[in-house]
Formats: C-alpha cells, sequence, structure tokens
C-alpha cells in the first residue's frame, strides 16, 4: 500500500502522509455510543460490517504536508514512538520523500491527542522538528496544561487511568515544544491561503484547518469525523467527545459548508489516502472517496 499521495489545491502540493495504524476494540462502543442499535446495525451493513461480529477496528493516521512553494507545513505530527504499535511511521514517510524533520517550516496542532502530537518529541521529549514554529489555539493548550482537561474528562466518566494516560502524555509532548509554540485565539490566516478555523466539540480548542487557493478550496477534519458513518450520522458522538452537542453543531456547520464549496475534504482517520469529497444524502452526508490523487 503507498504511504503518501500527493495533490494539488491550486498553488499548493499537498501529501497525504501515512503514520500508520491502531487497533480499537470495541469500536461500536467508542464511535458510535449514542447510536440508536437498529439504525446503527443498519448503517454497519450498508459498509460491509457484520454488528455481531464487528469487535475490533484498524483505524488509520494520516497528517498532512503542504508545500507553499516556500515552506513546508505539516498538520499534525501523528503519534510518535512508543505509544502505538503500528503507528509512528510518519519520519520514515517524509525521509523516503527526501525530507527531513528540520526542513519543516511549520507545524499545526489540530488538537491534543496523543495521536496528533505524539510525534512533536523522541521518547525522551527531545524537540524532532527543531527548525519549526508550531501553532495551536490558546483553548487547547489551557485544556491539557492546566486542569481544565482533569476536570472535564472526570465530569464525562472517563476512566481514571485514561485520563491521566491523557493529560501525562499532553503535558509532556506540549510542554517539550513550548519554546516554539505560538498560541493562537481565533481563526488566523496561519500564510497566506492556509487558515486554522474554530472546531470545538472533540476537544474544546480542536480545529479544522482550509487551504483557499484561487477558487479552489480544501479542508482537513482532523477528528470532527472518525469514521464515514458520522457523515451520515452527524448526531452520533463519539465516547471521548467531550462537548456532544458542541460536535454535533461543528459537524453540520462545515459539512454543509464543504459540500456547498464542491471543497475537497481530509480527515486524519478515513481510510488512507484520506482525501476526498461530501455530497448530501437522506437528511446527512455521505464520504466520496477520491480519485484524485
Amino acid at each position: 500500500m503507498d504511504s503518501t499521495i500527493s495533490f494539488r489545491v491550486g498553488k499548493f502540493k499537498c501529501m497525504a502522509v501515512s503514520d500508520g495504524t491502531n487497533t480499537y476494540q470495541n469500536p461500536a462502543q467508542l464511535f458510535f455510543p449514542t447510536a440508536d442499535r437498529e439504525e446503527l446495525h443498519r448503517a454497519l451493513l450498508r459498509h460491509r460490517l457484520n454488528p455481531e461480529t464487528w469487535k475490533e477496528f484498524e483505524n488509520t493516521y494520516t497528517p498532512l504536508l503542504i508545500d507553499t512553494g516556500d515552506e513546508l507545513i505539516l498538520v499534525d505530527t501523528g503519534v510518535g514512538e512508543g505509544l502505538s504499535s503500528n503507528g509512528g511511521k510518519l519520519l520514515q514517510n517524509l525521509k523516503s520523500m527526501d525530507i527531513l524533520p528540520e526542513a519543516i517550516n511549520h507545524i499545526i496542532l489540530t488538537h491534543g491527542h496523543p495521536d496528533h502530537i505524539g510525534g512533536n518529541t523522541t521518547g525522551e521529549g527531545q524537540s524532532i522538528f527543531t527548525n519549526a514554529r508550531y501553532h495551536m489555539f490558546r483553548d487547547e493548550w489551557n485544556f491539557w496544561c492546566t486542569d481544565q482537561g482533569k476536570k472535564a474528562m472526570e465530569s464525562k466518566g472517563f476512566h481514571p487511568e485514561f485520563q491521566k494516560e491523557l493529560v501525562g502524555i499532553a503535558k509532556m509532548k506540549l510542554g517539550s515544544i513550548e519554546g516554539q509554540l505560538e498560541l493562537i485565539d481565533q481563526d488566523s490566516e496561519i500564510v497566506p491561503g492556509i487558515h486554522m478555523l474554530k472546531a470545538p466539540g472533540h476537544t474544546p480548542g480542536h480545529m479544522v484547518l482550509l487551504i483557499h487557493s484561487g477558487e479552489e478550496r480544501f479542508y482537513s477534519f482532523s477528528d470532527m469525523v472518525i469514521h464515514p458513518i458520522h457523515l451520515e450520522h452527524p448526531e452520533w458522538i463519539t465516547a471521548v467527545d467531550i462537548d456532544g452537542e458542541e460536535m454535533i453543531k461543528t459537524r453540520r456547520t462545515f459539512l454543509k459548508r464543504a459540500e456547498k464549496e464542491n471543497a475537497l475534504v481530509h480527515a486524519f482517520h478515513l481510510p488512507f489516502p484520506a482525501v476526498g469529497r461530501i455530497e448530501e444524502k437522506s437528511g446527512g452526508w455521505q464520504w466520496i472517496p477520491s480519485t484524485e490523487p
């Protein structure tokens, strides 16, 4: 299987770069805990998944690399070393394109979960992308680096060990790059044509990336959708969404926007290369994998 796919958005060259995969147990409980059981069974069958035997799911990790012609911008650093047996492949896949970590100029962190920030540092906490300027919403930083996250996860009933792991990884992976980090307070243009847009719900400072070049638009949804069924049923939140109502609102806003603009879309966890378009269908949307890259 290919590990990198290139495509263009106007003047920008973009690359979907695999960071590998991770296998989750009990995926229906993780991804669709609020779904009506009968409706979920029908949705799973449409995706050729047997509701009775779907006990594990291999989830893909696909960061995004953007070449502006002058600078290289990485969107998320993947899971890094030691956190996933089948993940942490970003660096080797960048190297296969003759791109070394020190060549990256900007890194946009969509949110603070381990599979998106784990590659910030080595296992010993040393910065990997030493020449990069990091960008993250301040709301997200505050969530993980103060007691906000712990309190929110406690109120949601997250298992104490799971809370401890998430907060511990975030504090290490974010604290280690604090000197390289710019905290953003509102929707912002990082470089001409590349925008960070607030998209809360999954976490308070979760973001969507917009590339706008000429008549072309491209959205990177990060964890706004984890599975194609979330497009069909935007009201089905995941077990790790911090604010379900915000997540549903965010999904509907950006799905409507991307469909109306016929924008190309990327979502970190959809099947590699995680690039496609969306179409309105039956009160929701459906995923159309791209044949363009």
